[in-house]
């Protein structure tokens, strides 16, 4: 297996490590509140830790990588996510889940970025966007099988945080892959003063930015609350409302390897639009339809229109730039971040104000509104 290779499957990885954490908290909220005799939405609030930790790891990545380097960096992350899985079960604390949550957030927010700088370093613009697209469908994989996973040992009546054992398991892997590998590194002569960088970035890439960041909170208001909303279903067992986020992802992965292919012809910009209308469509039927049969399928289908629709809009703003630098992708990933990390808290607190059904509607709202951003995007790009 040659050096490339391997730091490419790290960087896959490190999204599988993400995606494995987040979508089994749709999942967990209701075992965890019966395990600790908390209420839900008190449950879903502590997975703010997760989450606002991915943002602190994002924010820090601005400026990390000027002074560690993206091996020493992976390495400790990695290693910092094995350790808080295992805090899970041998600690079995209420208070301490949230600081070890907190521990995974950082390293999942340091490790994102350095896995997206690993690829468009290695790879050339052309690929770029293709690999890019296929890191997330290594997010998508990983979100099918360790929520439908969790699922199995949930009924199984094993303790709450085993399903996490799988997400320690990628990480182990990532470890054994990183100490056999040598990373493409930042030199000196890019290290140039932040706001210096800032000003010469396009308008558009800060509606990129902007949309990444709505398109989140958009997807977690869905899918942290579409479960507990299913659950209010006639006939529909919670077997059946957990499974509805593994279908997600599982059509989105299926969605993503079909965005590769298309990107071998079409340009980013294009296909973003295209998906970012489709991604809309297909969040209505979510909240309308009344039957958890149908819902289910509904559920991938809508998986599969997003066509990676996260890292097309990445991969269209490293465009706009001669070179994509760490500091451009982070912030890119930040904007990103942003969104899951506010989206427990506010979605929580519109939920308790409201419904689970209002949740999924403003997700809706959320993606109509990428897609007007990711128009603007194209439009400025186009025509300033």
């Amino acid at each position: 297996m040659s050096n490339r290779v391997r730091i490419t499957l790290t960087a896959f990885l490190a999204y599988a490590v993400m995606a494995g954490m987040l979508a089994q908290i749709g999942i967990m909220i209701n075992p965890m509140a019966e395990h600790y005799g908390q209420q839900a939405t008190d449950v879903a609030n502590q997975f703010s830790w997760l989450t606002v930790g991915i943002l602190v790891g994002s924010v820090i990545s601005l400026g990390i990588f000027d002074f560690i380097t993206i091996r020493t960096l992976n390495l400790a992350t990695f290693s910092g996510v094995i350790i808080a899985i295992s805090g899970f079960f041998f600690l079995d604390a209420y208070a301490a889940n949230a600081i070890l949550m907190g521990l995974i957030g950082i390293s999942c927010g340091i490790m994102l970025p350095a896995a997206a700088v690993v690829i468009s370093r290695t790879y050339e613009p052309n690929r770029r966007a293709t690999m890019l697209v296929i890191t997330d469908a290594s997010f998508s994989i990983s979100g099918a099988v360790c929520s439908a996973l969790a699922v199995s040992y949930l009924a199984a009546n094993l303790h709450w945080s085993t399903g996490y054992s799988s997400v320690a398991l990628i990480a182990l892997l990532a470890l054994v892959l990183i100490l056999a590998s040598t990373f493409p590194e930042v030199g000196e002569e890019e290290k140039k003063d932040p706001l210096t960088e800032l000003r010469q970035w396009p308008l558009s890439v800060y509606l990129c930015m902007l949309a990444l960041l709505v398109y989140l909170v958009g997807q977690n208001f869905i899918l942290i609350w579409l479960p507990s909303y299913a659950l209010g279903l006639d006939g529909a067992s919670s077997d059946q409302a957990g499974r509805l986020v593994s279908n997600f992802w599982a059509g989105m992965f299926v969605g993503q390897l079909i965005a590769a292919a298309i990107l071998l012809t079409v340009r980013a910009s294009s296909l973003a639009l295209v998906s970012a209308g489709f991604a809309l469509l297909a969040t209505i039927p979510l909240w309308v339809v009344l039957d958890i049969e149908i819902l289910g399928y509904m559920t991938f289908i809508w998986g599969i229109v997003t066509l990676g629709l996260l890292k097309l809009i990445l991969s269209w703003a490293t465009e706009m730039v001669a070179v994509p630098s760490p500091r451009l992708i982070s912030v890119l990933l930040m904007a990103a971040t942003m969104g899951t990390a506010i989206s427990p808290s506010v979605s929580s607190s519109l939920v308790a104000a409201t419904s689970f059904r209002a949740a999924l509607q403003a997700g809706s709202l959320c993606f109509l509104t990428v897609l007007i951003l990711v128009f603007l995007a194209r439009y400025f790009r186009n025509n300033v």
